[in-house]
């Protein structure tokens, strides 16, 4: 179960990541909120905590890739949040 939970985290970090590309193209934030980011990002490090505890290495070192993908998606925002 945990190589198939960290296939989730993957997907995820690729659709993060799909975001954050079209971000860069368009350098205008537009229909999203800093929060719809910070959220799930909080969830991975506490995921990032908790995996271990679950002797779930696969998912611990997929998290690890999610959260860096929201950190640098919040960063992006960050930066051209104000351009729209």
């Amino acid at each position: 179960m945990d190589y198939v939970n960290a296939m989730f985290e993957l997907g995820m970090a690729f659709c993060i990541f799909l975001s954050i590309r079209k971000l860069c193209k368009d350098r205008q934030v537009k229909g999203i909120h800093w929060a719809n980011v910070a959220f799930p990002m909080l969830w991975g490090l506490f995921n990032i905590v908790y995996y271990p505890s679950l002797e779930q290495h696969a998912s611990f070192f997929a998290g690890v890739v999610v959260v860096a993908m929201n950190a640098a998606y919040l960063y992006k925002i960050n930066e051209y949040r104000d351009r729209g």
